[in-house]
Formats: structure tokens, C-alpha cells, sequence
């Protein structure tokens, strides 16, 4: 093993915890190459779109280029001073089959935290607080919204990182879950397997619902790396907001007609709909003739229902 092979390959391996990362490779061969400045360009995504790019240092006005392909991307290196000599070209070539791995780990890497980032999208605007947690009730994740829920410590909270409810007996029957469905962990998924929650609350509101579930699945891997269970929550007190323009735009309705939805939709009766937008009675029953024909119902209650099962509760 050359003496570049093992100081890139700690680099390398290193970099992955960095944030950016690779700045402590790219350092490190900016400094064994001879180089003022270098970058990884990756290739364009499937489709179209800009490649990524990481760098270190900043190229000036004239100097010397290096290019080196590497298995979906590039290397590239740029001096100031004269052209790099043939035997930095060389030992370039011989780092090749361990850039091409560390390129190929990055970009699965980044892939797995954009699909992490869509799901934590989709919870966010579905508002559902996600937490994960071991056999123990130990905290093991929370997504933003969990965080907020745990803050609140108004049905939920953390006591020396454990999970607790408002009162003993609850806390005890949620442990038993957790206990039972971390237990329950598959290689392969296990959907279909879930238990639900009330959990009192010391604000008086309604209580929060959640399901206990088994662990994410957790093939590739032989044997999981930690039991765990999942807990999904939804406060039935925070009722969606549907914004009237996104009602418009899925059933071609009017603004009239969207803004009369919209507040139906919250649980208002239609003249307390038509209170609150300053309209008659009889307007406000024209619109919702009109919502009706457009959305292919023929009650409020079944209005209510569509409204609140589209996708519209996301757009808040």
C-alpha cells in the first residue's frame, strides 16, 4: 500500500462523518498533489440537472488544469504555477480504484438522505410526529415534529431519555407495546402490525392517538443493528388548514366557492360559514349546490369527508 493509498483512504473513510464532506480529503490531496485548488464533479443526475460538486480552495485566473476521470465523476485539479509534472499524473492513476469506491459510497449516501428528506417532507406536512425508540423506551429519533410534541410535555415526554405518559398506568401499557412490537422487528416488512393509543393529555384537549409499530424493516442486514419500535402521532386538535386556492385548483371551483369549502371543512355548519364570510344564507347555499355538482356529492357530510381524505389537508 502506497503511502497516498493509506493517508486517502483514512481521508476518505473519515469524510463521510463531515459536514461538508470529503473537505478533510480533498485537503489532503490538495496538499500531497501540489495542487491550489480541487473539486470532484459529479455527473448529471438520469434526466437532466446539474452534477454536484465539492472543493476545496479557489482557482485564480490562468494556471494549470488536471483532469482525472473517475467512475461518475471527475477529479479535477488546478496550480498556479507551471503544468503538473507526469508523476503527479501517475500517482493519480494509482488512487483511481479507491476514489471510484469513496464516488460510488458518496452518491449512495446522498441518495438515502434524499429519500430520508422526502418521507420527513411528507411527515411534516402530514403532521405526523415520528418517534423511534428500544425495548426500553429509550429515544432513539424524532422527527421535528416529535421533538416539538416531547417538548410540550403535555401527553408525552422524555424522563432520563425514556419515554413517559401523564399518568403511570398509561406509561406502563405504552412501554408494554413498545416492549412487545420492538420485538416484533422483521428483515422484511411488517405492515399490518400495529397497536393504538389514546393518551390523556394535561391541557384538557383531546386526547392524542398514536400506533405502535415494529421497527423499519431492516434487510439488508442479517440481524438489526438495535430492536426498535415506531411511534406515529397525530393530534386530533390540530385540524388541517385547506387553503381555498388548492381547493380551487383540484375541483374547479370558483374563489366563492372554494373559500365556502374551506371553512365547511373545519366543522363550521353552513351559516356559520357564511357568518364568517359575510355572505347571505342563500349565497352561501347557491356556492354549496355548486361545490356539490363539481365534487359529486350530495351532502355536506360526505363534502366534509372528500375534503378532508384529498390531498389539500398536505397544503397548509
Amino acid at each position: 500500500m502506497t503511502d497516498d493509498w493509506q493517508a486517502l483512504s483514512l481521508a476518505l473513510l473519515g469524510g463521510f462523518a463531515e459536514r461538508p464532506m470529503w473537505q478533510g480529503l480533498l485537503r489532503e490531496m490538495a496538499t500531497r498533489f501540489g495542487a491550489g485548488h480541487i473539486a470532484i464533479a459529479f455527473d448529471p443526475p438520469p434526466g437532466g440537472g446539474a452534477g454536484m460538486e465539492i472543493a476545496h480552495g479557489t482557482p485564480g485566473p490562468g494556471g494549470q488544469m488536471l483532469d482525472q476521470p473517475l467512475s461518475g465523476a471527475t477529479l479535477r485539479l488546478w496550480r498556479a504555477g507551471p503544468a503538473f509534472p507526469g508523476e503527479v499524473a501517475e500517482r493519480l492513476r494509482a488512487v483511481v480504484p479507491l476514489l471510484n469506491q469513496g464516488v460510488a459510497l458518496l452518491l449512495h449516501q446522498a441518495q438515502l438522505l434524499r429519500e430520508q428528506r422526502i418521507l420527513a417532507t411528507v411527515a411534516e406536512a402530514g403532521e405526523l410526529a415520528v418517534l423511534a425508540l428500544d425495548p426500553r423506551g429509550q429515544l432513539l429519533y424524532a422527527n421535528p415534529l416529535g421533538r416539538r410534541l416531547l417538548d410540550q410535555q403535555d401527553a408525552l415526554a422524555l424522563h432520563h431519555g425514556r419515554i413517559a405518559c401523564l399518568d403511570p398506568r398509561t406509561t406502563a401499557r405504552l412501554l408494554e407495546l413498545v416492549r412487545h412490537f420492538a420485538g416484533e422487528q422483521q428483515a422484511a416488512t411488517t405492515r399490518g402490525l400495529f397497536a393504538p393509543l389514546a393518551l390523556p393529555r394535561s391541557s384538557g384537549e383531546a386526547p392524542l392517538t398514536l400506533l405502535v409499530r415494529p421497527g423499519p424493516a431492516f434487510e439488508p442486514v442479517n440481524a438489526p443493528l438495535q430492536r426498535s419500535a415506531i411511534l406515529i402521532v397525530r393530534d386530533p386538535a390540530r385540524r388541517p388548514s385547506l387553503s381555498a386556492e388548492t381547493l380551487a385548483h383540484l375541483f374547479d371551483l370558483t374563489p366563492a366557492e372554494a373559500a365556502l369549502a374551506s371553512e365547511l371543512a373545519k366543522g363550521l355548519t353552513l351559516d356559520d360559514a357564511a357568518a364568517a364570510l359575510d355572505i347571505s344564507r342563500n349565497t352561501a347555499r347557491s356556492q354549496l349546490q355548486a361545490v356539490f355538482r363539481k365534487t359529486g356529492v350530495s351532502r355536506q357530510s360526505e363534502l366534509v369527508l372528500l375534503l378532508l381524505g384529498s390531498v389539500a389537508t398536505l397544503s397548509g
